[in-house]
């Protein structure tokens, strides 16, 4: 076969072209799978974690917190469903400010959150972050007064039950003794609190 330079030339730029096609292919097609990955793990609302990251985060650390947010059906009919939505994005704002980098925010439903905490911690240092939090999200949410300032958040509390992650139970278990306790103690004890399980 006899190939003037011209055609040797077009062919070079032919294959050139198609490996950087197939580059920017490959780069797409990671980046894609990254998403897809981000969008399975995520709350597409808050961007904290989704359930179904809970079970791979399970090994990360013995205490947990099982957070909900006071009163959020009230605070629904009281504003609007939108104002609920800007109030569970501003919760899980302020959380992923406060916590460390390993630690994990997930929303398990509703105005349910779980923080997973890595690491060795003490019932006093958990304690201790809890009311910092709660504290936290009471003064942050009650900054702002005026209602039509774009920012404004309607003021909202939270109660926090500490948990131990009891290597006995399975993950769901450990939740569910959590979430009762939280509850039981809402009935008993009033909002706006941090409580200490065993």
């Amino acid at each position: 076969i006899h190939l003037t330079i011209p055609t040797v030339i077009m062919i070079m730029i032919a294959v050139t072209i198609l490996n950087r096609l197939s580059e920017v292919d490959s780069k797409r097609s990671y980046k894609d799978r990254e998403t897809l990955q981000y969008l399975t793990e995520h709350d597409p609302l808050t961007g904290a974690y989704n359930r179904t990251s809970l079970k791979r985060e399970y090994f990360l650390g013995k205490f947990f917190f099982m957070i909900d947010i006071d009163h959020f059906k009230r605070l629904n009919d009281n504003f609007t469903h939108e104002m609920g939505d800007k109030c569970l994005k501003k919760f899980a704002e302020i959380v992923r400010n406060n916590i460390r980098k390993d630690d994990r925010l997930i929303r398990y439903g509703g105005e349910e959150f779980i923080i997973l905490f890595a690491g060795e911690s003490t019932e006093e240092e958990m304690q201790r972050r809890a009311d910092e939090l709660r504290l936290k999200v009471e003064r942050e949410t009650s900054e702002i007064k005026d209602l039509s300032d774009p920012n404004f958040v309607a003021p909202f509390t939270i109660s926090i039950g500490i948990s131990y992650m009891n290597s006995h139970y399975t993950l769901e278990e450990n939740i569910k003794v959590a979430d009762k306790y939280l509850y039981e103690a809402k009935e008993n004890q009033g909002l706006d609190k941090v409580r200490v399980f065993q």
